[in-house]
């Protein structure tokens, strides 16, 4: 028996953002019901695709 405390590691898949954003934006526009299954998932991006989604999100809050 392995260390009950470690968890295995989920196997990890790479795509572009324009795939990714592509997919993820007609799931979002159709309502699909598995995006909730995902809803508390974390995605790792780039630093600067970060500062640019934190900035533009920033904004759009402002407006």
């Amino acid at each position: 028996m392995g260390n009950s405390s470690m968890a295995a590691a989920s196997p990890q898949m790479m795509m572009t953002v324009g795939e990714f954003c592509e997919i993820l934006s007609h799931a979002c526009e159709t309502n699909r019901t598995w995006l909730q299954d995902f809803d508390r998932d974390e995605v790792w991006v780039s630093e600067d695709l970060f500062v640019v989604m934190q900035a533009y999100w920033n904004l759009k809050s402002a407006a």
